[in-house]
């Protein structure tokens, strides 16, 4: 079971410590606020928070609302999306390598943070099977204001399941579908030696292993590209 005074107790560490600026929290009592979000991003009538599958969407959508609509926000800025866990290497100016993408392009909706590789291609929107690329959820630039040109994203009918959940899955599969019909991109690339990683969760279930991922993390802050691991790093976000 989960430990909520922990959990909360850690939330306001994180503010008051001011790692971040404001904690978007979304306990699914409001009920107005959610039909309002599902009706804006999905064009849905529900309350619902989470997908029919257990993922959360409404919290991120709501975050994006906020971001928007905040007295500063400019119309070509990007949002980096990331998990809390992922690991960056950074060797140069990934943001600034990254945000040119957006600019020499128009049809570009995101942009995932490079994962180790040999270099190759700067800017891909197809897989090797010539499949448009899907989107990064784990890492990934965001254009919100082309994101928002899409709204309300169309749900197609297999993964609507029923009035009290507006989707079955993960809203990655909603965003890959209307970024496609909106004949817009998802797109990967190689700008530099900058790169995310992300640890599986069995290295985090016990103090023992998030001890190692730290030493990890350490190790892949210094590798060194022509080192033996680092070789067997490339090409794998795990």
């Amino acid at each position: 079971s989960v430990d909520m005074h922990a959990y909360t107790t850690a939330l306001d560490k994180i503010i008051e410590e001011r790692l971040v600026d404001k904690l978007v929290i979304v306990d699914g009592k409001d009920s107005a606020q959610l039909f309002q979000v599902n009706n804006r991003w999905l064009g849905k009538s529900s309350a619902s928070s989470h997908s029919l599958t257990g993922q959360q969407y409404a919290s991120t959508m709501i975050g994006f609302d906020m971001i928007r609509n905040h007295p500063c926000f400019e119309p070509n800025d990007l949002v980096l999306q990331m998990d809390s866990d992922i690991i960056i290497k950074c060797n140069c100016d990934i943001i600034r390598q990254c945000a040119s993408i957006f600019e020499r392009d128009p049809s570009v909706v995101t942009f995932a943070f490079p994962i180790p590789s040999k270099g190759g291609v700067a800017l891909q929107h197809l897989d090797k099977a010539g499949k448009p690329f899907r989107f990064e959820i784990r890492c990934s630039f965001l254009h919100l204001v082309r994101l928002f040109s899409m709204l309300p994203l169309r749900v197609p009918d297999v993964e609507y399941p029923s009035d009290d959940y507006c989707i079955n899955n993960g809203r990655w599969h909603i965003r890959d579908y209307n970024i496609q019909l909106n004949c817009m991109k998802s797109c990967r690339g190689d700008l530099c030696t900058s790169c995310f990683l992300h640890p599986p969760n069995e290295f985090k279930m016990s103090t023992t292993e998030r001890i190692n991922l730290l030493i990890v993390s350490d190790v892949i802050s210094q590798a060194i590209a022509t080192s033996l691991l680092w070789e067997k790093q490339l090409g794998c976000v795990n």
